[in-house]
């Protein structure tokens, strides 16, 4: 087993917690929101919050994985030549933000700070991923918690004071201001200089930074519908069917995906800067470890999702199919974004390109066309499609990672075909059992892996 690849396995762990914690403060959240103020909320405020995403990821998407890449290889000087240009870049996510906002008939006031929200939410995602791309891991997982939970305070204590939709929002800000201040702080605790004044090296200094936004743009296709695919998905529909309960439980079952997708994504971004700092390749092995702890996620969840959504609100249970359908988009996701990072390694460009363009188009053309025919599935289904098209296209340009996703979307579709003639709840145990048997025997992880796994997760716990 690598030296490198535990290196990778606990920097993906931290992502991972971060992201759990994020997660876990998120479904409290959403949770206490619904039962205090109702579904309706939760559309509105989630379509606002995607006009701030759409609007920083319309400018900025890419960036971070290029700061990733580009941190790791020249160090933490960088931010410090690209700030200026993130602040114009920001302030042009504002007046996007602001616009779309009252495109979908919110009052001036909520566009202003769904504006706001976009600015930081620019300057927030770009010094995050310096901490990723610098490896400062805890650092990242502290920032986020603090952060998560500030959020959850805030909102919940002005929706109990009556402020209704606004509420949801200051608590989006809180958390985007707490996160740009604890990366700021972190980033300054560890060198010992405050941000402007870290050291470059003699790189750096020649450092070009239009290489920069070269690298960023061209993950931009692909980006813009992997990271914050989410936000997207949310204004669209609402856009196309003004219905706010749907938009919703379509917000609410993508938001339980994504965190079936955390480990592999966590895995996969600590993967991007190790390999680089240690001129290796660990993203093949995070790729089949992370498929195979999202696989037992998806199994696990998929004959229990109408009570995972009744756990929420029993109004969300008529998306049962929805989340099921988004359920096997997982494999070819994560199949997706190991394709991103090995293509940004090695500065692949024109196939992050080809990909990314590919994903974009084929999922707002699906979602246009099946969403006002079949409303919530219909959407679901644009996602799924969408991916799979994407992954064999990327499969024709680069010929690797087929067995572990491939095994992985086979099983979760003869599973997901059986739920529908017998129930399999009480069946999830021995599912569990035969998965966990034939990714062994496939070899898509080995014995060794998954022991340096479980004591690397046993370290860390010691350590919180």
């Amino acid at each position: 087993m690598s030296r490198v690849f535990g290196k990778v396995l606990a920097g993906g762990t931290w992502l991972f917690l971060a992201g759990l914690v994020f997660n876990l403060f998120n479904f409290i959240y959403w949770f206490l929101i619904t039962r205090i103020a109702g579904v309706s909320i939760i559309g509105l405020a989630s379509t606002v919050y995607s006009s701030a995403i759409i609007a920083s990821t319309i400018v900025s998407s890419g960036l971070d994985i290029a700061v990733m890449r580009e941190v790791s290889s020249y160090g933490l000087f960088l931010i410090k030549r690209i700030f200026p240009s993130i602040l114009i870049i920001s302030m042009v996510s504002f007046v996007l933000s602001y616009m779309l906002t009252l495109i979908v008939g919110f009052d001036t006031g909520v566009a202003v700070i769904s504006g706001i929200l976009a600015f930081l939410n620019v300057i927030s995602v770009i010094l995050l991923a310096a901490l990723i791309g610098s490896t400062m891991f805890k650092h990242y997982f502290i920032a986020l918690t603090t952060s998560s939970v500030l959020k959850l305070l805030v909102g919940i204590f002005l929706i109990l004071f009556g402020f209704g939709l606004y509420s949801l929002l200051f608590g989006f800000m809180a958390y985007l201001l707490a996160s740009i201040v604890l990366s700021i702080y972190s980033i300054y605790s560890t060198t010992r200089k405050n941000i402007i004044d870290i050291q470059p090296n003699e790189a750096s200094i020649n450092y070009n930074i239009f290489s920069f936004f070269k690298i960023g743009y061209s993950n931009y296709f692909f980006t813009i519908t992997n990271q914050i695919l989410t936000y997207i998905f949310t204004y669209t529909f609402m856009f196309i069917v003004r219905k706010a309960i749907d938009t919703g439980t379509l917000y609410i079952s993508i938001m339980i995906i994504t965190v079936i997708s955390m480990f592999p994504q966590a895995l996969l971004n600590a993967s991007l800067p190790i390999s680089i700092r240690e001129k290796t390749d660990e993203i093949s092995s995070s790729l089949r470890l992370g498929i195979a702890i999202s696989g037992f996620l998806c199994i696990s969840l998929l004959p229990v999702s109408t009570d995972v959504l009744a756990i929420l609100n029993q109004n969300l249970t008529y998306g049962e199919e929805t989340l099921n359908i988004l359920i096997l988009s997982v494999p070819f996701m994560v199949g997706l974004t190991t394709y991103l990072m090995k293509w940004n390694k090695e500065l692949k460009i024109k196939n992050i390109i080809i990909v990314g363009f590919t994903r974009l188009l084929t999922l707002l053309v699906l979602l246009v066309f099946l969403a006002s025919h079949q409303g919530i599935i219909g959407a679901a289904l644009s996602y799924l499609v969408s991916n799979i098209i994407s992954y064999f296209v990327a499969y024709m340009v680069d010929k690797k990672y087929l067995k572990a996703i491939i095994f992985t979307s086979i099983f979760l579709m003869i599973e997901y075909l059986m739920n529908h003639v017998i129930s399999l709840k009480m069946l999830i145990p021995i599912i569990i059992a035969i998965y966990a048997l034939l990714i062994f025997r496939l070899k898509i992880i080995n014995i060794a892996e998954a022991k340096l796994f479980k004591n690397i997760v046993k370290e860390i716990i010691k350590n919180l």
